[in-house]
């Protein structure tokens, strides 16, 4: 992992550039910065980059991803919503990439296409489905998520750990720097926070960049 900051969702201020679309991706990657991209699947089993489990939040549609397929979540969406082969391509190893992968372990699409990319992955996800990726490819480079409720996941290699900086607080983060994994801090949203965490933790995933200000 080169960058220290990841943005997730791209850079974006969803008026001129939406989230998580190519216009973003390739904001993103003219500052040089890593980028945090959360994987879902539609319900004709198509997988796309995008953050919420519904359309509510950008599109005022209740509707959940999983329950829709990806030709009626590209006609209700105001703009194009890619899939995950069209932004890896975009990408093309010029920045790294953490994918928080938010799939159903059925989708054999997702093994064939994580190969395909020639630039570095790292891999989030529920332990089910990134231990049944460690069985096709065991060096792609994974993690787990701490967040409200965590519990021990027995996943079979631990390259990262992915926290959550609303759940844990200082105290715990140093006690989990003991353990010499490295750390990845999430959601730095703001100037204070960023201010705060920077040296708590080795990578940061941040959103709203701008609002940052850094130099």
């Amino acid at each position: 992992m080169n960058s220290k900051l990841y943005l997730n969702k791209g850079l974006y201020d969803n008026k001129k550039i939406f989230e998580n679309t190519i216009e973003a991706i390739k904001a993103g990657i003219k500052l040089n910065l890593g980028l945090y991209l959360t994987v879902r699947e539609t319900k004709d089993h198509e997988l796309i980059i995008y953050e919420d489990s519904n359309l509510s939040r950008l599109h005022n549609v209740k509707d959940k991803i999983d329950d829709m397929t990806f030709e009626e979540i590209s006609y209700l969406s105001y703009y194009h919503i890619p899939k995950l082969d069209e932004v890896l391509k975009t990408i093309d190893g010029k920045v790294d990439i953490i994918l928080n992968l938010k799939i159903k372990t059925k989708n054999k699409d997702i093994v064939n296409i994580l190969d395909s990319y020639k630039g570095k992955l790292i891999l989030l996800g529920q332990t089910k489905i990134i231990n049944s990726l460690l069985k096709k490819k065991e060096n792609y480079l994974v993690g787990e998520i701490l967040t409200k409720g965590s519990f021990n996941l027995f996943m079979k290699k631990i390259n990262f750990k992915s926290v959550d900086i609303n759940y844990y607080d200082k105290l715990k983060i140093k006690k989990l720097k003991e353990d010499n994994i490295p750390l990845i801090g999430y959601l730095i949203d703001n100037k204070g926070l960023y201010e705060d965490y920077k040296d708590l933790f080795d990578y940061l995933i941040v959103d709203n960049y701008n609002n940052l200000k850094l130099k």
